[in-house]
């Protein structure tokens, strides 16, 4: 059995698009069923090959709502630079990097979080020592190593999660399914460790922590221009939307993940604030898969 493709799919709407795509899984199902346990790039990249995506303006916008979280704490938090509009402006500017795919953040709203050790209604009290063990860690323990990559991953997600997030009824809730489990959440510190910019920090959860200041780039921690923290924020939901880094890896046929004739980098490899910050652009494999991600999302809302 042959797939057909049948006409250019260039010249389809979007549903004939889809049609395509399904004839395409339902081939695959019949005739290769195997393919469906190789790596998720490969196989949005194959369907690709086979189901070339019709043009921007044919492809339905998909609407994801987010949710910002301001972290007020006199160690560790984001300062009052970082408001509502400041937020309305990045989350303008994260949606530029995602309109090629046709994935729009929608904003439902913005909370201060204070991370006190005062009880307040939404959150635990957190003794002062513990605060500052927490900020000595970020500032002074989480850093990268010599090969560039982040260490002390499963320490930095316990502090992060399990020590701060953990302490308010937000994260709680969450975790345990029954609410705020239907948005992006977006949490800003003032920074996320040494030589660090933000981390997708719990894909399942879609929860990304971003840092106000970072000393990627710079000399010392430096608080970052907003388009800048808007290009991270892209990144990291990228992650959130099952992306990974692409960077210097290859398909089954040979061909690198990343365009090798593109003149500017991919969304999903990082960058310094002086040089522009990351990438910009997405592959088509990363625009089918990332829509299947948010597709799915919306289905299970």
């Amino acid at each position: 059995m042959k797939f057909d493709r049948g006409d250019s799919v260039e010249t389809s709407c979007w549903e004939k698009y889809q049609e395509r795509v399904t004839a395409y899984n339902n081939y695959l199902i019949q005739e290769h069923p195997g393919q469906f346990a190789v790596d998720r790039d490969e196989r949005f990249y194959q369907q690709c090959l086979e189901c070339h995506l019709p043009p921007s303006s044919e492809i339905p916008i998909l609407r994801l709502d987010l949710k910002v979280h301001l972290l007020r704490n006199k160690y560790i938090g984001c300062s009052n630079m970082l408001n509502e509009e400041s937020i309305k402006t990045i989350v303008q500017q994260t949606n530029e990097y995602w309109l090629p795919a046709r994935i729009q953040f929608r904003l439902i709203d913005v909370v201060e979080r204070n991370w006190t050790t005062i009880e307040q209604q939404n959150n635990y009290a957190v003794s002062e020592e513990e605060q500052i063990q927490v900020k000595d860690f970020i500032y002074e323990s989480l850093t990268r190593g010599p090969d560039g990559k982040m260490m002390k991953k499963g320490q930095r997600k316990h502090v992060f999660l399990n020590q701060i997030l953990s302490s308010f009824k937000y994260y709680r809730i969450k975790s345990s399914m029954i609410d705020s489990i239907n948005v992006f959440d977006v949490w800003f510190f003032d920074c996320t460790g040494q030589k660090s910019q933000g981390i997708c920090i719990n894909r399942s959860k879609r929860t990304v922590i971003l840092g106000e200041r970072s000393s990627k780039g710079y000399p010392v921690l430096t608080c970052r221009p907003l388009h800048c923290i808007a290009k991270t924020m892209a990144h990291e939901l990228g992650h959130a939307l099952d992306l990974n880094h692409p960077a210097g890896k290859r398909f089954t046929d040979g061909k690198g993940k990343c365009s090798a004739n593109r003149s500017h980098k991919n969304l999903m490899q990082g960058g310094m604030d002086r040089k522009g910050g990351g990438g910009s652009y997405l592959e088509p494999w990363q625009i089918c898969l990332t829509r299947c991600s948010a597709t799915k999302f919306l289905e299970h809302r």
